[in-house]
């Protein structure tokens, strides 16, 4: 008798369109309208039609609410969560402040940046925190006093251990994207 044969592993486009369902079932969920394909805008004479940019989006209390839900879940002796944002632009959360806690819940550091995205790993098991144009506030220092640094080279990172890229890409928010 001869055994069954196991299917081959799904290709990368079953893999997108997996990713696709996900994404509408969640925004769905999220009582969220479909997600509309972007128009192209009017091509200039002899070139290519570029395409048109992401309309401005609300972060709404109920969005930041799901987006700290997903910072909640990742490994780290610190949490993460947004504590306010003005609104998403160009794939892209603006003046965005995100506050950084110790195992103990004292606040050890305060983001403020004019921009944050977030660049998830192609295979899934972590993601990178991009902040553009900003500084730190550092709250435990030593002599007990803060400090506000601004950003290196006007950017600043953080690595985050421990996400699932299926449950960020399929809530839905558009500065969050694969790398």
């Amino acid at each position: 008798a001869a055994a069954a044969a196991t299917p081959p592993p799904p290709t990368r486009s079953e893999e997108d369109a997996e990713t696709e369902r996900l994404m509408a079932a969640a925004r769905a969920a999220a009582g969220l309208p479909p997600a509309e394909a972007e128009a192209p805008t009017s091509a200039p004479s002899g070139g290519d039609a570029a395409p048109a940019e992401p309309r401005d989006q609300p972060f709404t209390e109920a969005r930041r609410e799901a987006f700290n839900r997903l910072l909640a879940g990742v490994r780290s002796s610190s949490k993460y969560a947004v504590v306010s944002a003005s609104g998403v632009r160009d794939r892209k959360l603006r003046d965005a402040v995100v506050e950084v806690r110790g195992a103990d819940g004292s606040l050890d550091k305060t983001i403020e940046a004019r921009e944050l995205s977030v660049r998830l790993s192609p295979r899934g098991e972590m993601c990178d925190l991009d902040f553009e144009g900003g500084s730190v506030s550092y709250h435990q220092t030593v002599g007990g006093r803060g400090a506000k640094s601004p950003f290196f080279n006007n950017r600043y990172q953080i690595v985050l251990l421990g996400v699932s890229a299926k449950d960020w890409l399929a809530a839905g928010f558009p500065f969050v994207a694969m790398k």
